[in-house]
């Protein structure tokens, strides 16, 4: 009996041994699991605003409502609520651990936000292209756009088609003084190629592209259909210059399809443009500047008014057609075929030259033949490159008054700098400006 007693003790025994060295090596997996974690394995999905790895000054300045940030952070986290959580690697005299870091979060319901189990950011497919880009320990935000707010301003929600498309998720990063924003996109349709931008003097706008007919339908799709309709409209006022019947779509777009350029100078009050470009089918180019031209002359007013004070009391007014006052030519100059349209003794009009599949066209013959003498070749590749003065604003969009001081709040009034490209999968928009800090969420929620 007692050897029965006996051996049932031991064997009791020996399975609660058995049981707890399990356990204890259960724990050591799990914590050793823990510990090879990333702060995002522990974030839910659907409950993240931004991640911002490795903060610095100029990232926090984003969220102007994180306060009292601890230096050397692993990250900090925004929920959609606004909350935030601050991941540490250093855990030693930390009341809030989990795995690898000590946990500060700003209340009790967003720590328990904070997860071990179930979906997390990490496994999302948008975060997972933008972390591989960016690399381990890079200094970065990722944001998620489908947190952020409906902007009021037709102007915001354009930069906002511009810079994150239709994606969910953005990388932030802050080089220099300005802010870079990435996002994927998988299926480019605007390749990067330098673009040939002839010299053009006292500019304040600069403009390139590989391919504006296809940078600008992207934008269209990227728009709500009440947002497109109104920035085809406030582009198509432009046009007015021409005449009445030209074209956004059929007249203008069409030779913009390869690389090209869009200058405005600005001198004695006067403004003048000068667009730069090549078309893949010369008759399709001649064509375009055909309606062009008699699309202008036909704008152009061929009477002359003459008004006569009679008997010191009355006035007259005598309006006489005269055919002579619109006056058009035709020459050429080193290889390019140069044609004018414009009122007699004017130095506005419309004036063009073309040579092969390449084309000019501005408002003075005096650009034009700078132009030609002076055509450079940019080495540096890009889908889309910008530069505006601020400052002359106004010659830029005489129309949108209303506009100015959005934008001197979001840019300052100095230089902007807009750049983008594509590399691999990730197409990357940067902009510089005068103001700092330049915030991404200012700008469009503006």
């Amino acid at each position: 009996m007692h050897h029965l007693l006996r051996t049932a003790i031991l064997i009791v025994a020996a399975m609660i041994a058995s049981a707890l060295i399990l356990a204890t090596l259960f724990g050591l997996v799990w914590n050793v699991n823990l510990y090879g974690k990333r702060v995002v394995d522990f974030l839910p999905t659907q409950e993240v605003r931004a991640v911002i790895f490795h903060p610095t000054e100029k990232s926090l300045n984003e969220f102007p409502f994180i306060e009292d940030a601890p230096k050397d952070l692993e990250a900090v986290v925004v929920f959609k609520d606004f909350e935030t959580a601050f991941f540490a690697r250093d855990t030693e005299g930390s009341t809030d651990t989990l795995g690898p870091y000590s946990i500060k979060a700003s209340s009790p319901e967003t720590r328990s936000l904070i997860q071990q189990q179930g979906k997390s950011l990490s496994t999302d497919a948008t975060f997972k292209s933008l972390h591989v880009q960016q690399g381990l320990d890079a200094k970065w935000t990722y944001l998620s756009t489908d947190s952020s707010d409906q902007s009021t301003s037709l102007l915001s929600r354009i930069l906002k088609a511009v810079l994150i498309a239709r994606s969910d998720g953005v990388a932030l990063s802050y080089p220099n003084n300005g802010i870079t924003v990435e996002h994927l996109n998988k299926h480019p349709s605007i390749l990067d190629a330098p673009v040939s931008i002839p010299n053009m003097s006292d500019t304040f706008f600069i403009a390139s592209f590989s391919n504006l007919q296809q940078s600008f339908l992207t934008l269209l799709q990227n728009l709500s259909a009440e947002d497109a309709l109104v920035t085809e409209a406030l582009l198509g006022t432009s046009l007015s210059y021409f005449g009445e019947g030209i074209s956004l779509h059929y007249d203008i777009l069409p030779l913009f399809q390869k690389t090209s350029s869009i200058q405005m100078s600005a001198s004695g009050g006067v403004m003048n443009i000068l667009l730069s470009g090549s078309i893949n089918e010369t008759i399709e180019l001649h064509s375009i500047l055909d309606r062009l031209h008699t699309t202008y002359e036909l704008s152009l007013p061929s009477s002359i008014v003459t008004k006569r004070i009679l008997d010191k009391r009355f006035s007259s007014i005598d309006i006489r057609h005269n055919k002579n006052m619109v006056v058009s030519s035709q020459y050429t100059k080193d290889g390019w075929l140069i044609r004018n349209t414009g009122l007699k003794r004017s130095t506005k009009g419309l004036c063009s030259a073309t040579k092969a599949d390449r084309f000019l066209i501005s408002t003075t013959s005096d650009v034009i033949d700078r132009a030609i003498l002076n055509q450079n070749t940019t080495r540096e590749n890009s889908s889309a490159k910008i530069t505006l003065d601020l400052s002359q604003l106004e010659l830029l969009l005489p129309n949108l008054t209303s506009s100015h001081k959005e934008i001197e709040r979001a840019f300052g009034t100095g230089a902007l700098l807009y750049k983008s490209s594509q590399k691999g999968a990730i197409r990357k928009a940067t902009l510089e400006a005068s103001k700092k800090p330049l915030q991404l969420l200012d700008i469009l929620n503006e």
